[in-house]
């Protein structure tokens, strides 16, 4: 449905490949955050918010492995979050239309 998987399927890879070096027979919580909370290649800022929905992928594979364990909602600490979203004064806004105004313009176009 024009839906490119390449980077979970990617991550799903290296979540089970992770799983079969601890030798587990079963998804477990305590391993699924070992694994989430790893940097294993990912830069820093995706630790602990790995593409991969662990709790998801859990929850789908207990529907054939009733031993499979599936992390509680919120177990993951340090999540990236948004910014604050800057909201601009009225003034401020004044401001940048009257400087984007006076701005030439290399192509005719104003700014």
């Amino acid at each position: 449905m024009g839906t490119k998987l390449a980077e979970p399927a990617s991550t799903l890879a290296q979540f089970v490949a992770f799983l079969d070096r601890e030798g587990a027979a079963h998804i477990t919580t305590t391993l699924a955050l070992q694994w989430a909370m790893a940097p294993q290649g990912r830069p820093a800022s995706d630790v602990g918010a790995p593409p991969l929905d662990g709790a998801g992928f859990a929850r789908w594979l207990s529907a054939l492995d009733p031993h499979a364990e599936i992390p509680p909602p919120g177990a993951l600490p340090g999540r990236r979050r948004r910014r604050r979203p800057y909201i601009f004064t009225d003034d401020e806004v004044r401001r940048l239309i009257a400087e984007a105004a006076r701005r030439p313009s290399r192509t005719g176009v104003r700014h």
